[in-house]
């Protein structure tokens, strides 16, 4: 089981697409800083739809999409450090 840790938005880089490529079922995604405005779009919340989706809290918090994301799991830092620890391996696109 892998997390794959996205940080930017998909409009600003090719790294969710690419990571979506390669990422088993049971593998999950931790989206952060302006990665966290992908599921916004209807094309990336259908992409990320079979797949366990994190969202650091603060960053949702910090563009204002705290009501827009209620879907998604959204996780503090102490959460996330959690989830490095338990999945077997992290990577970062």
């Amino acid at each position: 089981m892998i997390l794959h840790h996205i940080q930017k938005s998909p409009a600003q880089d090719a790294a969710l697409k690419m990571c979506l490529r390669f990422i088993a079922k049971e593998d999950a995604l931790l989206l952060s800083g302006d990665a966290v405005t992908a599921p916004m779009l209807r094309q990336w919340s259908m992409a990320l739809s079979p797949y366990k989706v994190f969202l650091l809290e603060d960053d949702v918090i910090a563009r204002g999409l705290g009501g827009h994301l209620g879907k998604y799991t959204q996780v503090s830092y102490e959460r996330w450090v959690e989830l490095s620890l338990q999945y077997q391996k992290v990577i970062t696109w």
